[in-house]
């Protein structure tokens, strides 16, 4: 699951500093969404920590992968200033929360015996295969189908990773 979600946001990632400027967002506005995102992941990662249990672990990691998947679809919808600046701050959030909560439920899994450092390899492992194929599939998808294709094609991930941990 965690590569999916590094996928789709290596995939945002490559397109949404484009996708802004098509939009006539001068640079620095630019600058800002992104550190917006960078911020909110940060501030989020903290609380997540302290939250969590084993018990509430679908729970959390359900609900920040629907907000990562319907903010990621979002972008498709429009490029005014306040929408892109919710959903970049949504987007942060959720993205802070899934890659914590998901850490420590893998660390929580590994089978009895199994190294944490190893667990931990495969985790950040599976964040550097997902953001490999994020970045080339979200460039490729902006090219071939335009921004609000490639916007919701990446937001379908998360909502595939949250059906996975359901059923």
């Amino acid at each position: 699951e965690k590569k999916t979600i590094t996928a789709s946001e290596g995939g945002l990632n490559v397109i949404y500093p484009p996708f802004l400027e098509q939009n006539g967002y001068s640079l620095e506005l630019v600058g800002g969404l992104v550190s917006l995102f960078a911020a909110l992941q940060l501030v989020s990662r903290l609380p997540t920590g302290a939250l969590y249990s084993r018990a509430r672990a679908r729970l959390i990691i359900g609900l920040a992968l629907a907000a990562f998947g319907l903010s990621t679809m979002g972008y498709a919808l429009g490029a005014w200033l306040p929408w892109l600046g919710a959903l970049t701050a949504l987007h942060g959030l959720a993205f802070g929360v899934v890659g914590t909560a998901m850490l420590a439920f893998c660390i929580e899994l590994r089978p009895a015996g199994y190294s944490t450092a190893a667990m931990m390899s495969w985790y950040t492992a599976s964040l550097s295969a997902g953001y490999m194929v994020g970045n080339t599939a979200g460039g490729w998808l902006a090219d071939a189908f335009g921004y609000g294709v490639a916007f919701l094609v990446i937001g379908v991930a998360p909502v595939a990773s949250l059906l996975a941990i359901w059923l």
